[in-house]
């Protein structure tokens, strides 16, 4: 025998969308208010991939000479590379054992917030010179060789990641979430693996309308602090 046909729901969107879940596997996530539960939002444990656009893209840079790079390159191989990283994301083998880590260079925030003289003080004078880490030494051997720290400079510029948009991947919490949908972690705490900013803590509340149009905040502390709405 089959069941019932339920009758057509007299409720309002607004109170249909408040008391909807996702459907899946695992604790059902209840969507916020004024949202539908067609716009089907990752289920718990998926992932969902948000991309933030509008984060600061430096000035156009004239064109360096390829040579002028690889003097720059193998330069940064010889005495950037231990704390820095061969690809400037502050992974190189002795950035472990510093506290505060290494700066990002490839982070675009930090690369637009930057000029060339500030660089060029701190690899001359060392970090202390520029209120960044003591723990990077002067290079005042180099203060005689202003075409070598102009190559340098030039190819620290060129670590910075091509775009301007930061990308992420988080898990989604269970209901215990306050609006919205929170990342991983209960208390809403991410660590984002960033497409051009290596590393982060994130704030994230993510928001799935009837549409399937996204919209989010994001509270994002990478060296320096930003905050980011994408819509």
């Amino acid at each position: 025998v089959q069941p019932p046909v339920p009758p057509p729901s007299t409720s309002t969107p607004a109170q249909s969308a408040a008391a909807a879940t996702t459907p899946g596997a695992g604790p059902s996530i209840a969507l916020p208010r004024g949202f539908s539960k067609a716009a089907r939002p990752a289920t718990f444990g998926a992932t969902l991939t948000v991309v933030v656009p509008g984060v600061p893209v430096p000035p156009p840079r004239p064109p360096v000479p390829p040579s002028a790079l690889e003097a720059g390159r193998k330069l940064y191989q010889q005495r950037c590379t231990l704390c820095h990283g061969d690809t400037g994301a502050a992974d190189g083998v002795g950035a472990r054992r510093i506290n505060p880590e290494p700066q990002h260079l490839d982070a675009v925030i930090w690369q637009a917030s930057v000029t060339d003289e500030e660089i060029t003080k701190a690899i001359l004078e060392g970090g202390a010179a520029v209120s960044r880490s003591p723990m990077m030494p002067a290079n005042r051997d180099l203060k005689k060789k202003p075409d070598a720290v102009q190559s340098l400079v030039a190819y620290v510029r060129s670590l910075r990641a091509p775009h301007g948009s930061v990308m992420g991947s988080l898990l989604l919490a269970d209901q215990s979430s306050r609006a919205g949908f929170a990342a991983a972690s209960k208390d809403g705490t991410a660590t984002l693996v960033f497409a051009d900013v290596p590393r982060g803590k994130a704030q994230l509340t993510v928001l799935v309308d009837g549409d399937g149009k996204v919209g989010c905040t994001l509270d994002l502390d990478v060296q320096r602090d930003a905050t980011v709405t994408c819509k």
